[in-house]
């Protein structure tokens, strides 16, 4: 990827985009892991499809009212 390129997606994603952290005990955070490992997934995915499907529900509800 060009540096332009680079630049761009860096400017796009600064302004669309936000990270989401969570601290959790190290023994937890194994456990997610192996979890997903299981399931044949990550835990990014995990996570991210949760917010997703949380954020889906959220919208549901607002045009239902």
């Amino acid at each position: 990827m060009n540096e332009s390129r680079k630049k761009a997606n860096k400017k796009w994603d600064s302004q669309n985009m936000k990270t989401l952290g969570v601290k959790l005990r190290k023994e937890i955070v194994e456990q997610f892991y192996e979890y997903a490992k299981a399931h044949d997934t990550t835990a990014h995915k995990l996570i991210k499809d949760f917010v997703y499907e949380r954020a889906a529900e959220m919208e549901e509800k607002k045009e239902s009212v």
